[in-house]
């Protein structure tokens, strides 16, 4: 499985997917060169940019990555980490701890929690709601 990122940026509060960060909203400058192994994307600032030498990178506190599943849902939506998603009418939420990922639901006041080892059924069993970013009035109960 080849590892996919998509990032929330939170000062401009829009989704950014692999097709599209190689280039800023205004196309200029790259805004998003790499992932780094700490799971943060990183970026080179672009007056101290030189391709040919060791460059200064600089860490993006601004952004969040989320990788991908790689599997898609019944509608052939990507599953990807931080996607609060429905499973036989039940909020879940795309949780990755770095080694696996899975659906997680837990509902402190209810006592209810429940995980899901996400694979090819439980994907297709799923349906896409929204994410933990830029929907998460529906994480309210929901931790």
């Amino acid at each position: 499985m080849k590892n996919r990122f998509r990032i929330w940026d939170k000062t401009d509060e829009v989704m950014i997917y692999p097709e599209s960060y190689t280039l800023s909203k205004k196309g200029e400058w790259p805004s998003v060169l790499s992932i780094g192994l700490h799971g943060i994307p990183v970026a080179v600032d672009k007056d101290s940019f030189k391709p040919n030498e060791i460059t200064m990178w600089n860490v993006d506190h601004n952004r969040f990555p989320m990788r991908s599943a790689g599997i898609d849902d019944r509608d052939d939506k990507e599953v990807w980490a931080g996607d609060l998603r429905v499973i036989k009418g039940k909020l879940y939420k795309v949780v990755d701890d770095g080694w696996r990922m899975r659906f997680e639901r837990n509902l402190v006041e209810f006592g209810e929690n429940d995980n899901i080892t996400i694979d090819e059924d439980s994907a297709y069993e799923s349906s896409v709601v929204g994410n933990i970013y830029q929907n998460s009035k529906l994480l309210i109960n929901n931790q």
